[in-house]
């Protein structure tokens, strides 16, 4: 017998186009649990490191693949979710890892990659600019803003503030920054922690054009088979080696 929370029923949809809105959907709790979405930029580990990365932070973490390259993570409690969040970068088998909450109606797609956390440093600002609303304009200026870390908050660490920010691939990153101050005006530095490529032919992140391999399809059109051909073959194995090469690499958790 079919258990009753698995079944449909009819419903009057009328002839035009189905319109769902928020309050028909499940909620990200109701649908993953409490969970962080992840995405590793160009590649793929080995789903054993995944296994052994979550074993070091935790045996209440788990995690689900999709085909897309995405990855789920569940956790136990929403402490330790925060934890793992405000805790990177994490890297795997030299690979970067993203993690981001999860967004409403989220598709699984490789584009949705093009908007990423990234952490960033933020130098020359004096600590007791350290704050929630000054810190949240300065993210503004970059992309949206998320959070910054333990350290930043409780002013552990006097060198820089760090901040995590949503930010688009492709579009170019601001080094830095004149503010005013009370007593003077600033130029305040930005460093990201990481350097995230982003190909224009195929909009996707962690690719380069020079060694995106779709790109060199364009090539063979714009410049001719026989030259383009040989950029074509040049590029597949330079990506073949990267990606046989990484796998040799033993290298988990933190850098």
């Amino acid at each position: 017998m079919v258990n009753a929370n698995y079944k449909l029923e009819f419903k009057d949809t009328g002839a035009g186009k189905l319109k769902f809105g928020l309050d028909d959907i499940d909620s990200i709790e109701d649908t993953y649990g409490i969970c962080l979405l992840e995405y590793v930029i160009s590649g793929k580990p080995p789903t054993a490191a995944l296994f052994d990365l979550v074993r070091r932070r935790g045996s209440d973490i788990h995690f689900q693949t999709h085909d897309s390259g995405w990855i789920v993570f569940t956790f136990l409690n929403v402490e330790v979710r925060d934890r793992i969040l405000g805790g990177g970068s994490y890297m795997v088998y030299e690979y970067h890892l993203f993690l981001k909450e999860m967004p409403r109606c989220f598709r699984f797609r490789d584009e949705d990659m093009n908007s990423m956390p990234l952490w960033v440093q933020i130098h020359v600002l004096p600590p007791d600019c350290w704050n929630f609303n000054i810190l949240s304009k300065l993210a503004c200026r970059l992309g949206n803003p998320i959070h910054m870390d333990m350290l930043t908050h409780d002013r552990k660490r006097i060198k820089y503030a760090r901040v995590l920010i949503e930010m688009e691939a492709s579009k170019p990153k601001l080094l830095e920054l004149e503010i005013e101050l009370p007593f003077e005006d600033v130029m305040i530095k930005f460093e990201y922690e990481q350097d995230i490529k982003f190909c224009d032919v195929c909009h996707r992140a962690g690719d380069a054009s020079v060694s995106c391999v779709r790109a060199a399809h364009v090539d063979m059109v714009e410049e001719g088979l026989e030259d383009a051909g040989n950029k074509f073959r040049s590029r597949s194995r330079s990506v073949a080696w990267r990606k046989s090469n990484s796998r040799g690499r033993s290298r988990i958790g933190k850098p």
